[in-house]
């Protein structure tokens, strides 16, 4: 790939940067664009695929916590259920597996136990689960301000009615086309 400045230097036309990020069939959209135009859609592009991705990974992890939470819940149930229900029987032996069942039951039950106090007094259960779903809310709320929006279902950003439909309609297709390569 040429650099810039020497690709100047030498008397080359430079290219648009998305030219080499996602082809050529794209630089012949790019080149359409008026250039003030083109750097607000590549940054606008930027700015939404980013948000897109932190919005993805707040829910994936947001998904991983409730599961380590319900297995933790499920294992807490479980060995509270075994430890607390079985009967002593009349036989030796059988007495002597019970009662090594029953601690391992009890172990399982206090450590279970302990993670989930810790769950909660550690913030992990306000960080990891309810901070992810006010994100798109508190980002919904800062992009107010410049009349934009996150998008509850695509995640894509909508525009207010302040800005011109034209605008946005030409950002939708470049947008569009680009998603399509």
């Amino acid at each position: 790939m040429n650099h810039p400045i020497t690709s100047a230097a030498q008397g080359n036309s430079l290219t648009p940067p998305t030219a080499t990020l996602f082809g050529n069939s794209v630089s012949k959209l790019v080149e359409a664009q008026p250039d003030a135009q083109r750097k607000r859609f590549k940054d606008l592009l930027m700015f939404e695929e980013r948000l897109r991705w932190n919005a993805s990974m707040q829910q994936s992890q947001r998904r991983l916590w409730m599961g380590i939470l319900a297995l933790l819940s499920l294992t807490l149930m479980g060995s509270g259920y075994f430890l607390f229900s079985s009967s002593s029987t009349s036989t030796s032996t059988a007495t002597t597996t019970l009662q090594s069942s029953n601690n391992l039951a009890l172990y399982v039950f206090c450590l279970a136990s302990l993670l989930l106090i810790l769950f909660f007094v550690l913030g992990f259960y306000r960080s990891r689960l309810r901070d992810p779903l006010r994100f798109r809310p508190s980002l919904n709320k800062v992009l107010k301000h410049y009349c934009l929006e996150l998008g509850a279902k695509n995640n894509d950003l909508v525009f207010s009615r302040k800005i011109p439909v034209a605008f946005a309609d030409s950002y939708s297709q470049y947008r569009d086309k680009l998603r399509k390569l």
